[in-house]
């Protein structure tokens, strides 16, 4: 069986996956936060540089093949390309397969991938800019960062919209080694790869010279410094009354004691956001 097309729609659940934790002052305190891993942006608010990138280190035959990226594929294999193997489509299939980003292979992995195949040309039909607009919101940065808004916040201190075609180019290089996080360590080999892909591009033509001398002068990405907190706890002995109130009344785990499973302020990227209005004071 096939997912429903549909889930473009219904996902995220909520626009910002974060969980706050409230006081009853007048003027409500936090109790506990944890900040958004995930913002969403309504589709016509996605830059225009964000898609550009996005298609240039992707996918660059996205708006002129159905679905499968067959052409880049071939390239990929002769190495003459600068984008990815897979394309954006057939990404968003595969994200349609997966449980929690853990591939699930029911009955073998060819028979896996065919589906993810014939699926993609079946979301193809939902609208180009609709699939982009899902990519741009769900694809994974690195860092806890899903979605180009939490990306582009997380490491530039900005709004999507403001992004340059540079610092958009850099985080399109993310998608495919998020766990390289240009924040701390990862800083050299990030820019590395980002100069590989501006430099390549270049020479097909994709950016002009205005566009890679800006992309390629010296400060062109200037990565915000600090780490970002996962979890504030401004008042411990209060969040634990309100994490055994929610247990009974709710039946929802803010934390889990078994070491194996998560509760919503420990997940990696909660499927939503919620905020608790306490009567605490």
């Amino acid at each position: 069986r096939f997912p429903d097309t549909k889930f473009l729609d219904r996902f995220p659940a909520t626009p910002s996956n974060e969980i706050t934790i409230l006081s009853n002052d007048e003027k409500p305190a936090e109790i506990a936060r944890k900040p958004a891993s995930r913002l969403e942006l309504k589709c016509e608010d996605v830059p225009e540089n964000v898609k550009r990138a996005l298609i240039l280190r992707e996918d660059q035959q996205y708006y002129s093949h159905g679905g499968i990226n067959t052409t880049g594929k071939i390239r990929n294999l002769l190495k003459l390309r600068s984008s990815g193997a897979s394309g954006i489509t057939e990404q968003v299939a595969k994200w349609a397969f997966t449980e929690r980003g853990k591939l699930v292979v029911r009955k073998g992995l060819m028979l896996q991938k065919a589906k993810e195949v014939i699926y993609a040309t079946e979301l193809d039909s939902y609208g180009k800019e609709k699939i982009l607009c899902f990519y741009a919101n769900n694809a994974y940065f690195g860092d806890r960062s899903y979605g180009i808004e939490t990306a582009a916040e997380n490491y530039f201190g900005k709004n999507a919209k403001d992004l340059t075609l540079a610092e958009a180019l850099f985080l399109a290089v993310l998608v495919k080694a998020p766990s390289i996080n240009p924040k701390n360590s990862g800083y050299k080999e990030q820019i590395r790869r980002y100069e590989r892909l501006i430099d390549s591009l270049y020479n097909e033509g994709m950016l002009t010279d205005t566009e890679y001398k800006e992309c390629s002068r010296k400060n062109a990405i200037e990565i915000k410094t600090g780490k970002k907190q996962f979890l504030y706890q401004d008042y411990p002995d209060s969040l634990d009354v309100v994490i055994e109130e929610v247990n009974r009344k709710f039946r929802i785990k803010l934390f889990d004691p078994d070491p194996n499973l998560q509760g919503l302020l420990e997940e990696h990227d909660p499927a939503f956001g919620i905020t608790i209005r306490t009567t605490i004071l």
